[in-house]
């Protein structure tokens, strides 16, 4: 197999154009829900649900591919795949280990998992609460 040079110009030109950048996207978004497992946790009071690429999130696992699905939309539109990552991080505003933590949000489970260990409410409004978290 040939070694792919992607010409990063047309990547950084076109995902800098909002309308293409949020087409991407969705579809992107898309691919990611199709493709991925969706793990549902069922709780007394709370239900939830995340998706899931089914693999531990270390690099000494051969079985990982962290932004295999973003490759291969990358192929489709002929953009470079880690110029588009740093742009997606960019206009989210944080860093990703793997594409399935793009369509969960880690703070709210966090956020979950001591509601269920501590019996607390951590979403309600600070002004709503006797205490604040530092």
């Amino acid at each position: 197999m040939p070694n792919i040079i992607y010409i990063p110009d047309s990547t950084w030109t076109d995902l800098d154009q909002e309308p293409i950048f949020q087409n991407f996207m969705k579809e992107y978004f898309d691919l990611l829900q199709n493709s991925l497992k969706k793990i549902k946790i069922k709780n007394d009071s709370n239900n939830t649900s995340h998706y899931t690429c089914g693999q531990a999130h270390d690099r000494r696992n051969p079985s990982w591919q962290p932004f295999k699905l973003l490759s291969q939309i990358c192929k489709k539109y002929n953009y470079d795949p880690l110029i588009a990552r740093d742009i997606i991080e960019d206009r989210i505003g944080r860093k990703f280990q793997c594409e399935c933590q793009l369509l969960r949000d880690d703070r709210a489970m966090r956020r979950f998992e001591l509601e269920k260990v501590f019996g607390v409410d951590f979403s309600g409004m600070s002004s709503q609460r006797d205490f604040d978290i530092i």
